[in-house]
């Protein structure tokens, strides 16, 4: 199920169950083109709370994803907009949820240089009109993803 009239706004006020549960009734989607503003979702009891609180306080803060993928079945790149910067490459495709084993979209930063040491692998759905929904994991060394980090939107609208 897509919801057609669901806002950021609204996703802003959900709890991680709430999140959970529309993401788990979104399909993927077309994959998206241009740049989106971004929304992280985190929780006081989140694994990514204290860092995500002290990017907010160095003014490093995450502003969202520009998408380049002209062909919305896919594939392609995105980078992501930090501090008004355009890094961390990502390469995009559909692939499979790790949140449920169903289709999504995969942006896999398994390429980029700033991510050596430290690896992550992002999904979004599509959950209404130009607004995407994002999960955010730990890559082990191996290439499987483990911990689950946070959510985040990215809204095209």
């Amino acid at each position: 199920m897509t919801p057609t009239r669901i806002t950021i706004e609204e996703i802003k006020k959900m709890n991680q169950a709430e999140l959970d549960k529309l993401y788990g009734e979104s399909k993927a989607g077309p994959i998206p083109n241009g740049d989106s503003k971004g929304t992280i979702l985190v929780f006081p009891t989140s694994p990514a709370y204290e860092a995500t609180m002290r990017q907010v306080e160095s003014g490093q803060q995450w502003e969202g994803k520009v998408f380049y993928c002209p062909n919305p079945e896919g594939p392609g790149t995105l980078k992501n907009k930090v501090a008004g910067k355009l890094i961390f490459e990502a390469q995009v495709y559909y692939g499979n949820s790790d949140y449920d084993g169903g289709k999504c979209i995969v942006l896999d930063y398994s390429g980029a240089p700033e991510f050596q040491h430290l690896r992550f692998r992002d999904e979004i759905r599509r959950v209404a009109e130009g607004l995407y929904l994002g999960r955010m994991y730990r890559v082990d060394s191996q290439g499987k993803s483990g911990d689950f980090l946070l959510n985040f939107a990215c809204d095209f609208t």
